[in-house]
Protein backbone atom coordinates (compact mmCIF):
# COMPACT_ATOMS: atom_id res chain seq x y z
CA UNK A 1 0.00 0.00 0.00
CA UNK A 2 1.46 3.32 -1.06
CA UNK A 3 1.94 5.62 1.73
CA UNK A 4 0.78 9.25 1.65
CA UNK A 5 2.55 12.25 3.67
CA UNK A 6 0.65 14.26 5.97
CA UNK A 7 -0.73 17.45 4.49
CA UNK A 8 1.77 20.26 5.80
CA UNK A 9 0.36 24.13 6.28
CA UNK A 10 1.06 26.24 3.28
CA UNK A 11 3.76 29.51 4.41
CA UNK A 12 1.09 31.58 4.14
CA UNK A 13 -0.81 29.42 6.93
CA UNK A 14 2.09 30.77 9.20
CA UNK A 15 1.70 34.10 8.63
CA UNK A 16 0.58 36.66 11.28
CA UNK A 17 -1.36 39.99 11.77
CA UNK A 18 1.05 42.60 11.15
CA UNK A 19 1.02 46.43 11.57
CA UNK A 20 -1.45 47.04 9.38
CA UNK A 21 -4.02 45.07 11.44
CA UNK A 22 -3.37 46.32 14.73
CA UNK A 23 -3.76 49.83 13.13
CA UNK A 24 -7.28 48.95 12.15
CA UNK A 25 -7.94 47.27 15.63
CA UNK A 26 -6.78 50.43 17.42
CA UNK A 27 -8.36 52.38 15.14
CA UNK A 28 -11.70 50.52 15.46
CA UNK A 29 -11.50 50.77 18.96
CA UNK A 30 -11.43 54.63 18.54
CA UNK A 31 -13.95 55.34 16.17
CA UNK A 32 -16.07 52.71 18.82
CA UNK A 33 -15.63 55.29 21.66
CA UNK A 34 -16.52 58.16 19.48
CA UNK A 35 -19.54 56.79 18.31
CA UNK A 36 -20.71 55.74 21.81
CA UNK A 37 -20.46 59.52 23.05
CA UNK A 38 -21.60 60.79 20.32
CA UNK A 39 -24.67 57.90 20.92
CA UNK A 40 -25.11 59.67 24.61
CA UNK A 41 -24.77 62.90 23.96
CA UNK A 42 -27.99 62.80 21.00
CA UNK A 43 -29.99 60.66 23.30
CA UNK A 44 -29.01 63.39 25.80
CA UNK A 45 -30.09 66.63 23.24
CA UNK A 46 -32.66 64.73 21.78
CA UNK A 47 -36.22 62.63 22.55
CA UNK A 48 -35.60 59.52 25.08
CA UNK A 49 -32.77 60.96 26.79
CA UNK A 50 -30.12 58.78 28.70
CA UNK A 51 -33.04 55.88 29.12
CA UNK A 52 -32.90 55.67 25.08
CA UNK A 53 -29.10 55.27 25.38
CA UNK A 54 -29.35 52.88 27.67
CA UNK A 55 -31.85 50.62 25.66
CA UNK A 56 -29.70 50.78 22.79
CA UNK A 57 -26.46 49.75 24.67
CA UNK A 58 -28.08 47.01 25.77
CA UNK A 59 -29.20 45.92 22.90
CA UNK A 60 -25.73 45.99 21.10
CA UNK A 61 -24.14 44.71 24.17
CA UNK A 62 -26.65 41.40 24.45
CA UNK A 63 -25.65 41.43 20.48
CA UNK A 64 -21.97 41.19 20.29
CA UNK A 65 -21.21 39.61 23.59
CA UNK A 66 -23.80 36.34 22.07
CA UNK A 67 -21.57 36.03 19.27
CA UNK A 68 -18.29 36.19 21.42
CA UNK A 69 -20.14 33.50 24.31
CA UNK A 70 -20.82 31.18 21.37
CA UNK A 71 -17.32 31.26 19.93
CA UNK A 72 -16.55 29.99 23.36
CA UNK A 73 -19.42 27.07 23.20
CA UNK A 74 -17.48 26.21 20.05
CA UNK A 75 -14.33 25.77 21.36
CA UNK A 76 -15.47 23.81 24.19
CA UNK A 77 -17.55 21.44 22.68
CA UNK A 78 -14.66 21.12 19.54
CA UNK A 79 -12.39 19.38 22.65
CA UNK A 80 -14.96 17.62 24.40
CA UNK A 81 -15.60 15.59 21.54
CA UNK A 82 -12.15 15.65 19.88
CA UNK A 83 -13.27 17.28 17.04
CA UNK A 84 -10.31 17.13 13.88
CA UNK A 85 -11.77 18.88 11.00
CA UNK A 86 -12.19 21.98 12.96
CA UNK A 87 -8.52 22.36 14.26
CA UNK A 88 -7.53 24.87 10.75
CA UNK A 89 -10.20 27.41 12.03
CA UNK A 90 -10.58 26.95 15.45
CA UNK A 91 -8.03 29.61 16.32
CA UNK A 92 -10.41 32.15 15.18
CA UNK A 93 -13.00 31.06 17.39
CA UNK A 94 -10.25 30.97 20.12
CA UNK A 95 -9.74 34.39 19.70
CA UNK A 96 -13.45 35.54 19.41
CA UNK A 97 -13.75 33.39 22.94
CA UNK A 98 -10.57 35.14 24.49
CA UNK A 99 -12.06 39.28 23.82
CA UNK A 100 -14.26 38.36 26.68
CA UNK A 101 -12.47 41.05 28.86
CA UNK A 102 -13.01 43.96 26.23
CA UNK A 103 -16.82 42.84 26.99
CA UNK A 104 -16.28 43.18 30.91
CA UNK A 105 -15.27 46.34 30.14
CA UNK A 106 -17.76 47.15 28.03
CA UNK A 107 -20.28 46.01 30.27
CA UNK A 108 -19.70 48.51 33.16
CA UNK A 109 -21.59 51.17 31.15
CA UNK A 110 -25.00 48.82 32.04
CA UNK A 111 -23.59 48.14 35.60
CA UNK A 112 -23.56 51.49 36.27
CA UNK A 113 -27.19 52.20 35.23
CA UNK A 114 -27.92 49.43 37.92
CA UNK A 115 -26.23 50.60 40.62
CA UNK A 116 -27.93 53.85 40.13
CA UNK A 117 -30.61 52.94 41.36
CA UNK A 118 -33.44 55.34 39.76
CA UNK A 119 -34.76 51.93 37.87
CA UNK A 120 -34.43 53.24 34.34
CA UNK A 121 -33.54 50.21 32.86
CA UNK A 122 -34.10 47.49 35.03
CA UNK A 123 -37.39 48.44 37.51
CA UNK A 124 -36.30 46.10 39.87
CA UNK A 125 -32.86 48.22 40.57
CA UNK A 126 -35.02 50.96 41.36
CA UNK A 127 -34.39 52.21 45.15
CA UNK A 128 -37.98 52.15 46.37
CA UNK A 129 -37.68 48.20 46.56
CA UNK A 130 -34.68 48.00 49.13
CA UNK A 131 -37.03 48.79 51.70
CA UNK A 132 -40.91 48.14 50.91
CA UNK A 133 -43.37 49.41 52.98
CA UNK A 134 -45.87 47.28 54.69
CA UNK A 135 -48.98 48.51 52.97
CA UNK A 136 -47.28 49.59 49.57
CA UNK A 137 -45.57 46.47 48.29
CA UNK A 138 -46.83 43.24 50.42
CA UNK A 139 -49.38 43.07 48.53
CA UNK A 140 -52.05 39.83 49.64
CA UNK A 141 -52.36 37.22 47.06
CA UNK A 142 -56.09 38.16 46.75
CA UNK A 143 -55.00 42.07 45.51
CA UNK A 144 -51.79 40.33 43.39
CA UNK A 145 -54.77 37.66 41.70
CA UNK A 146 -57.43 40.94 41.09
CA UNK A 147 -54.07 43.48 39.50
CA UNK A 148 -52.89 40.53 37.18
CA UNK A 149 -57.27 40.30 35.70
CA UNK A 150 -57.04 43.64 34.68
CA UNK A 151 -53.36 43.09 33.03
CA UNK A 152 -56.54 40.70 31.31
CA UNK A 153 -55.36 40.77 27.02
CA UNK A 154 -59.66 41.49 27.01
CA UNK A 155 -59.67 44.91 25.73
CA UNK A 156 -63.29 45.32 27.16
CA UNK A 157 -62.08 45.58 30.60
CA UNK A 158 -63.85 47.48 33.12
CA UNK A 159 -60.66 49.44 33.89
CA UNK A 160 -60.34 51.01 30.55
CA UNK A 161 -64.14 50.74 29.94
CA UNK A 162 -63.75 54.75 30.58
CA UNK A 163 -61.17 55.75 28.92
CA UNK A 164 -62.28 53.78 25.67
CA UNK A 165 -65.69 55.55 25.66
CA UNK A 166 -64.56 59.18 26.26
CA UNK A 167 -62.66 58.40 23.05
CA UNK A 168 -65.16 56.96 21.29
CA UNK A 169 -66.87 59.81 21.92
CA UNK A 170 -64.63 61.97 20.80
CA UNK A 171 -64.12 59.97 17.62
CA UNK A 172 -60.34 60.11 17.66
CA UNK A 173 -59.45 56.54 17.13
CA UNK A 174 -55.51 57.18 17.29
CA UNK A 175 -55.67 58.85 20.46
CA UNK A 176 -57.80 56.14 21.58
CA UNK A 177 -55.36 53.16 21.01
CA UNK A 178 -52.46 55.80 22.54
CA UNK A 179 -54.10 55.85 25.74
CA UNK A 180 -55.06 51.86 26.00
CA UNK A 181 -51.34 51.57 25.82
CA UNK A 182 -50.95 53.87 28.29
CA UNK A 183 -53.43 52.62 30.72
CA UNK A 184 -51.80 49.06 29.75
CA UNK A 185 -48.23 50.51 31.02
CA UNK A 186 -49.41 51.60 34.34
CA UNK A 187 -51.09 48.49 35.42
CA UNK A 188 -48.10 46.65 34.21
CA UNK A 189 -46.83 49.02 36.98
CA UNK A 190 -48.62 48.01 39.00
CA UNK A 191 -47.94 44.38 38.79
CA UNK A 192 -44.06 45.16 38.43
CA UNK A 193 -45.00 46.94 42.48
CA UNK A 194 -46.40 43.74 43.12
CA UNK A 195 -44.16 40.59 41.71
CA UNK A 196 -40.54 42.22 42.52
CA UNK A 197 -40.78 41.85 45.82
CA UNK A 198 -41.17 38.24 45.76
CA UNK A 199 -38.20 38.30 43.89
CA UNK A 200 -36.24 40.15 45.71
CA UNK A 201 -34.22 37.75 47.05
CA UNK A 202 -32.70 37.33 43.38
CA UNK A 203 -33.14 41.12 42.03
CA UNK A 204 -30.85 42.75 43.77
CA UNK A 205 -28.01 45.60 42.72
CA UNK A 206 -25.54 43.63 44.95
CA UNK A 207 -26.59 39.90 43.66
CA UNK A 208 -26.67 41.10 40.13
CA UNK A 209 -23.50 42.99 40.47
CA UNK A 210 -21.72 39.62 41.83
CA UNK A 211 -23.02 37.33 39.28
CA UNK A 212 -22.07 39.05 36.59
CA UNK A 213 -18.58 39.75 38.05
CA UNK A 214 -18.58 35.57 38.24
CA UNK A 215 -20.03 35.28 34.67
CA UNK A 216 -17.35 37.32 33.48
CA UNK A 217 -14.13 36.31 35.02
CA UNK A 218 -15.04 32.96 34.11
CA UNK A 219 -15.80 33.09 30.63
CA UNK A 220 -12.52 35.53 30.47
CA UNK A 221 -10.63 32.96 31.97
CA UNK A 222 -11.89 30.00 30.05
CA UNK A 223 -11.47 31.80 26.62
CA UNK A 224 -7.84 32.86 28.10
CA UNK A 225 -6.92 29.41 29.14
CA UNK A 226 -7.55 27.53 25.99
CA UNK A 227 -5.88 30.34 23.56
CA UNK A 228 -2.67 30.59 25.75
CA UNK A 229 -3.04 26.60 26.20
CA UNK A 230 -3.46 25.95 22.19
CA UNK A 231 -0.40 28.72 21.58
CA UNK A 232 1.85 26.84 24.16
CA UNK A 233 1.49 23.86 21.77
CA UNK A 234 3.09 25.95 18.87
CA UNK A 235 6.53 26.20 21.40
CA UNK A 236 7.64 23.17 22.03
CA UNK A 237 5.82 21.81 24.79
CA UNK A 238 3.94 18.61 25.17
CA UNK A 239 1.40 18.59 22.44
CA UNK A 240 -0.90 15.46 23.74
CA UNK A 241 -0.29 16.82 27.02
CA UNK A 242 -1.60 20.05 26.33
CA UNK A 243 -4.49 18.51 24.08
CA UNK A 244 -5.39 16.44 26.69
CA UNK A 245 -5.46 19.35 29.35
CA UNK A 246 -7.71 21.02 27.49
CA UNK A 247 -10.65 18.34 26.92
CA UNK A 248 -10.49 17.67 30.25
CA UNK A 249 -11.39 21.21 31.06
CA UNK A 250 -13.79 21.57 28.36
CA UNK A 251 -16.14 19.06 30.58
CA UNK A 252 -16.63 20.83 33.78
CA UNK A 253 -16.08 24.40 31.38
CA UNK A 254 -19.61 23.44 29.01
CA UNK A 255 -21.45 22.53 32.45
CA UNK A 256 -20.73 25.79 33.95
CA UNK A 257 -21.08 27.51 30.33
CA UNK A 258 -24.78 26.49 30.08
CA UNK A 259 -25.60 27.40 33.36
CA UNK A 260 -23.54 31.41 33.16
CA UNK A 261 -25.41 31.98 29.86
CA UNK A 262 -28.45 31.24 30.73
CA UNK A 263 -29.02 33.09 33.97
CA UNK A 264 -26.95 36.13 32.17
CA UNK A 265 -29.91 36.09 29.72
CA UNK A 266 -32.21 36.01 32.29
CA UNK A 267 -29.83 39.30 33.98
CA UNK A 268 -29.14 40.81 31.05
CA UNK A 269 -32.52 40.76 28.78
CA UNK A 270 -34.96 38.95 30.74
CA UNK A 271 -35.41 41.41 33.75
CA UNK A 272 -35.42 44.17 31.93
CA UNK A 273 -39.39 43.37 32.13
CA UNK A 274 -39.29 42.04 35.86
CA UNK A 275 -42.99 40.48 35.73
CA UNK A 276 -42.60 38.57 32.35
CA UNK A 277 -40.40 35.00 32.82
CA UNK A 278 -39.90 31.92 30.27
CA UNK A 279 -37.82 28.67 31.26
CA UNK A 280 -36.88 28.22 27.81
CA UNK A 281 -35.14 32.25 27.40
CA UNK A 282 -31.38 30.60 28.32
CA UNK A 283 -31.88 28.82 25.13
CA UNK A 284 -33.59 30.92 23.28
CA UNK A 285 -30.24 33.25 23.89
CA UNK A 286 -27.86 30.31 23.39
CA UNK A 287 -29.43 29.21 19.84
CA UNK A 288 -28.90 32.33 18.24
CA UNK A 289 -25.52 32.75 20.22
CA UNK A 290 -24.36 29.79 18.43
CA UNK A 291 -25.69 31.04 14.84
CA UNK A 292 -24.35 34.06 15.24
CA UNK A 293 -20.68 32.49 16.00
CA UNK A 294 -20.82 30.79 12.74
CA UNK A 295 -21.70 33.44 10.91
CA UNK A 296 -19.03 35.62 12.38
CA UNK A 297 -16.41 32.99 11.93
CA UNK A 298 -17.58 32.41 8.08
CA UNK A 299 -16.92 35.80 7.39
CA UNK A 300 -13.77 36.02 9.52
CA UNK A 301 -12.49 33.32 7.93
CA UNK A 302 -13.09 34.56 4.09
CA UNK A 303 -11.76 38.18 4.86
CA UNK A 304 -8.56 36.72 6.02
CA UNK A 305 -8.62 34.70 2.64
CA UNK A 306 -9.36 37.95 0.84
CA UNK A 307 -6.07 39.16 2.36
CA UNK A 308 -3.97 35.97 1.68
CA UNK A 309 -3.87 34.35 5.05
CA UNK A 310 -5.39 30.81 6.24
CA UNK A 311 -5.18 29.38 2.65
CA UNK A 312 -5.54 25.94 3.53
CA UNK A 313 -9.06 26.39 4.92
CA UNK A 314 -10.95 24.87 2.34
CA UNK A 315 -14.17 24.34 0.96
CA UNK A 316 -14.49 21.47 3.24
CA UNK A 317 -14.30 22.70 6.20
CA UNK A 318 -16.90 25.85 4.98
CA UNK A 319 -18.94 23.39 3.85
CA UNK A 320 -19.57 21.63 7.91
CA UNK A 321 -19.45 25.76 8.87
CA UNK A 322 -22.54 25.62 6.60
CA UNK A 323 -24.60 22.86 8.08
CA UNK A 324 -23.49 24.26 11.80
CA UNK A 325 -24.71 27.77 10.64
CA UNK A 326 -27.87 25.75 8.69
CA UNK A 327 -28.35 23.80 12.48
CA UNK A 328 -28.80 26.62 14.09
CA UNK A 329 -31.13 28.53 12.04
CA UNK A 330 -33.84 25.86 12.88
CA UNK A 331 -32.76 25.40 16.39
CA UNK A 332 -33.20 29.17 16.95
CA UNK A 333 -36.91 28.62 14.96
CA UNK A 334 -37.91 25.64 17.13
CA UNK A 335 -36.98 27.66 20.60
CA UNK A 336 -39.00 30.72 19.39
CA UNK A 337 -41.93 28.36 18.16
CA UNK A 338 -42.00 26.33 21.41
CA UNK A 339 -41.63 29.26 24.13
CA UNK A 340 -44.31 31.22 21.74
CA UNK A 341 -46.51 27.99 22.09
CA UNK A 342 -46.31 27.35 25.42
CA UNK A 343 -46.52 30.53 26.75
CA UNK A 344 -50.33 30.90 24.39
CA UNK A 345 -51.19 27.73 25.81
CA UNK A 346 -51.14 28.60 28.89
CA UNK A 347 -52.95 32.22 28.55
CA UNK A 348 -51.49 34.11 31.28
CA UNK A 349 -51.92 37.23 31.19
CA UNK A 350 -48.45 38.34 32.90
CA UNK A 351 -46.86 36.09 30.03
CA UNK A 352 -48.90 37.07 27.65
CA UNK A 353 -47.86 40.59 27.52
CA UNK A 354 -44.50 40.40 26.76
CA UNK A 355 -45.85 39.02 23.19
CA UNK A 356 -48.60 41.51 22.74
CA UNK A 357 -45.81 44.64 23.70
CA UNK A 358 -43.86 43.15 20.40
CA UNK A 359 -47.30 43.03 18.24
CA UNK A 360 -47.69 39.03 18.57
CA UNK A 361 -51.45 39.38 19.78
CA UNK A 362 -54.95 38.37 17.99
CA UNK A 363 -56.73 40.95 20.01
CA UNK A 364 -59.04 42.95 17.98
CA UNK A 365 -58.03 47.11 18.39
CA UNK A 366 -55.14 45.93 20.45
CA UNK A 367 -52.63 49.32 20.04
CA UNK A 368 -49.66 47.03 19.76
CA UNK A 369 -50.59 45.51 16.24
CA UNK A 370 -48.23 47.85 14.61
CA UNK A 371 -44.72 48.53 13.83
CA UNK A 372 -43.81 45.80 15.76
CA UNK A 373 -45.83 43.36 14.27
CA UNK A 374 -44.27 43.88 11.24
CA UNK A 375 -40.75 43.04 12.97
CA UNK A 376 -41.94 39.84 14.08
CA UNK A 377 -43.15 38.99 10.67
CA UNK A 378 -39.63 39.72 9.47
CA UNK A 379 -37.96 37.32 12.14
CA UNK A 380 -40.27 34.43 10.90
CA UNK A 381 -39.19 34.70 7.20
CA UNK A 382 -36.29 36.62 7.30
CA UNK A 383 -34.51 34.78 10.53
CA UNK A 384 -35.84 30.84 10.00
CA UNK A 385 -37.92 30.24 7.10
CA UNK A 386 -36.26 32.20 4.14
CA UNK A 387 -32.08 31.04 5.15
CA UNK A 388 -33.97 27.45 5.93
CA UNK A 389 -34.74 27.07 2.04
CA UNK A 390 -31.50 29.23 1.48
CA UNK A 391 -29.16 27.54 3.17
CA UNK A 392 -30.96 23.63 2.37
CA UNK A 393 -28.86 22.88 -0.49
CA UNK A 394 -25.16 21.49 -0.45
CA UNK A 395 -24.15 23.37 -3.25
CA UNK A 396 -24.64 26.85 -1.57
CA UNK A 397 -22.73 25.32 1.82
CA UNK A 398 -19.65 25.01 -0.74
CA UNK A 399 -20.10 28.45 -2.60
CA UNK A 400 -18.07 31.16 -0.35
CA UNK A 401 -20.23 33.40 -1.98
CA UNK A 402 -23.67 32.32 -1.36
CA UNK A 403 -22.16 31.31 2.19
CA UNK A 404 -20.79 34.63 3.21
CA UNK A 405 -23.94 36.48 1.64
CA UNK A 406 -26.38 33.98 4.38
CA UNK A 407 -23.74 34.54 6.85
CA UNK A 408 -24.34 38.44 6.50
CA UNK A 409 -27.96 37.87 6.29
CA UNK A 410 -27.77 35.79 9.58
CA UNK A 411 -25.93 38.49 11.02
CA UNK A 412 -28.32 40.92 10.68
CA UNK A 413 -31.35 38.79 11.39
CA UNK A 414 -29.31 38.45 14.95
CA UNK A 415 -29.57 41.90 15.38
CA UNK A 416 -33.26 42.58 14.49
CA UNK A 417 -34.28 39.50 16.86
CA UNK A 418 -31.81 41.28 19.78
CA UNK A 419 -33.88 45.18 18.51
CA UNK A 420 -37.22 43.12 18.51
CA UNK A 421 -36.58 41.74 21.98
CA UNK A 422 -35.12 44.94 23.70
CA UNK A 423 -36.67 48.12 22.62
CA UNK A 424 -40.36 47.36 22.94
CA UNK A 425 -39.27 47.99 27.10
CA UNK A 426 -38.11 51.47 26.14
CA UNK A 427 -41.44 52.14 23.87
CA UNK A 428 -44.37 50.38 22.40
CA UNK A 429 -46.52 50.52 20.32
CA UNK A 430 -43.75 53.20 18.78
CA UNK A 431 -40.79 51.34 16.53
CA UNK A 432 -38.20 52.85 17.88
CA UNK A 433 -35.06 52.66 15.64
CA UNK A 434 -32.92 55.71 14.68
CA UNK A 435 -29.00 57.25 14.99
CA UNK A 436 -28.76 56.56 18.60
CA UNK A 437 -29.49 52.63 17.91
CA UNK A 438 -27.02 52.92 14.85
CA UNK A 439 -24.44 54.96 16.71
CA UNK A 440 -24.15 52.28 19.41
CA UNK A 441 -23.82 49.14 16.94
CA UNK A 442 -20.62 51.50 15.66
CA UNK A 443 -19.90 51.90 19.42
CA UNK A 444 -20.00 48.54 20.67
CA UNK A 445 -18.94 47.06 17.78
CA UNK A 446 -16.19 48.95 17.20
CA UNK A 447 -14.78 48.18 20.36
CA UNK A 448 -15.21 44.48 20.40
CA UNK A 449 -14.12 43.70 16.99
CA UNK A 450 -11.11 46.11 17.70
CA UNK A 451 -10.56 44.24 20.83
CA UNK A 452 -10.17 40.83 18.91
CA UNK A 453 -8.36 42.23 15.96
CA UNK A 454 -5.63 43.03 18.30
CA UNK A 455 -5.97 39.78 20.40
CA UNK A 456 -5.44 37.99 17.16
CA UNK A 457 -1.75 39.89 16.22
CA UNK A 458 -0.61 38.33 18.88
CA UNK A 459 -0.33 34.83 17.96
CA UNK A 460 -0.75 32.43 14.71
CA UNK A 461 -4.31 32.27 12.91
CA UNK A 462 -3.98 28.36 13.18
CA UNK A 463 -3.57 26.19 15.75
CA UNK A 464 0.00 25.11 14.11
CA UNK A 465 0.40 22.82 17.00
CA UNK A 466 -2.38 20.68 17.36
CA UNK A 467 -1.71 17.09 17.04
CA UNK A 468 -4.80 16.08 15.18
CA UNK A 469 -3.78 19.38 12.58
CA UNK A 470 -2.87 16.82 9.71
CA UNK A 471 -6.30 15.38 9.98
CA UNK A 472 -7.76 18.70 9.44
CA UNK A 473 -5.39 19.50 6.44
CA UNK A 474 -6.86 16.19 4.54
CA UNK A 475 -10.69 16.58 6.36
CA UNK A 476 -13.61 15.95 2.89
CA UNK A 477 -17.28 15.38 3.80
CA UNK A 478 -18.13 12.42 2.25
Amino acid sequence: MAHHPEPQLKDADRRRLGAGARSFGWTAIVVGVVALIAAALLAKMGDGGLERFGFAYVLNYAYFLSISLGALCIVLVTHIFRASWVVVIRRIAEVMAANMPVMAVLFIPILLYVLMGDGMLYPWAAKKFDNPSAGGHHASVETHETQIVTVSTEPAAEEHGGHQAAHAVEGDAAHAEVGLAASRDAHHGELVDVLVPGKRPYLTRSFFTARWVFYLVLWSGLGLFFLKTSTAQESGGDKAKLTRKMEVLAAPGTLLFALTITFAAFDLVMSLDPVWFSTMWGVYFFAGSMMGAFATLILALMALQRFGYVPSVSAEHYHDLGKLLFTFVFFWGYIAFSQFMLIWYANLPETNYWFELRGITSEAGSPYIAGWTCVAWVLLFGHLLIPFAGLLSRWIKRSRKLLAFWAIWLLVMHWVDHWWVVMPHYASPAVTFGPVEVLCLIGVGGVAIGGAVLCATRQGLIAAGDPRLGESLSYGNI
